[in-house]
């Protein structure tokens, strides 16, 4: 089966906020239009992450943010998970953590790049907070360290913190991470175009605290970086989906 290859890599973050069927949909039809989807607070168990996916042909890997042998009080919550198309010509490799906010892996392309991808449901801006924001950025940084044999390092999700707001709680600790790894926050590139990715409906209120966060390396090859705001109406989250396009091949199987 011959290969089709396309010059760019695209991946698409998003917050669910759930999973109720129209919430389903809206993200199935997100896949359309990028190679990997990472999804945050989808709120399955463990067991019934596969259900992310409407069509057989997309693949799930995932963590809950719940314990399933836990009685659970209230809502559900939490949980990350990655969906690709069965045809991208790769490999993922689901790796373990520490943290339920985290779902890393490893995906080799067909190229043999391999792209070592986290993503985060990180701990509110509050000052409660503060330790555990702290305890899952050292989580990460350990991952990347057994790990140092990867050609790019990706980062994505709901951050919780707004990089323009130099009093917020986690700015200060999500900026000394990037540097010391080093990292780059795409929302720096020339080529970003965010407005916001939260929208508050009680105040009205926008921020922008979902991010990619890559490696130095493939920074500069940032094609496009944007938030997905004509999606909106059939947008049931108060999260906006984030888009990040970026010199990399990629293949899929005809």
């Amino acid at each position: 089966m011959a290969d089709s290859p396309t010059s760019t890599l695209k991946l698409c973050s998003y917050n669910s906020r759930g999973h109720r069927p129209d919430k389903l949909r809206f993200v199935n039809d997100l896949l359309v239009d990028c190679d990997l989807l990472c999804v945050q607070e989808h709120w399955f168990l463990q067991e019934d992450i596969h259900l992310l996916a409407l069509d057989p042909d997309v693949l799930v890997s995932g963590v809950s943010g719940m314990d399933s042998t836990d009685l659970i009080a209230g809502r559900p919550f939490g949980g990350c998970a990655f969906l690709y198309k069965r045809t991208w010509n790769c490999s993922l490799k689901l790796l373990s953590s520490n943290s339920k906010r985290i779902c890393a892996a490893v995906i080799t392309l067909h190229s043999n790049i391999n792209l070592l991808v986290f993503n985060l449901y990180m701990p509110t801006d509050v000052s409660v907070n503060i330790d555990e924001y702290q305890e899952v950025l050292l989580e990460v940084e350990s991952i990347i360290e057994n790990h140092c044999d990867v050609d790019t390092i990706i980062i994505c999700g709901d951050l919780n913190t707004d990089m323009s707001r130099r009093d917020s709680l986690h700015t200060n600790a999500l900026l000394e991470f990037c540097t010391r790894q080093p990292l780059s926050l795409c929302l720096n590139s020339p080529n970003a175009h965010v407005s916001h990715t939260y929208y508050n409906y009680a105040t009205g209120s926008q921020s922008i605290i979902d991010h990619f966060i890559v490696s130095d390396n493939v920074y500069h090859g940032i094609v496009k970086y944007e938030s997905l705001h004509n999606t909106s109406a059939y947008n049931l989250s108060d999260h906006v989906p984030l888009m990040v396009e970026m010199n990399i091949d990629t293949f899929y199987c005809n």
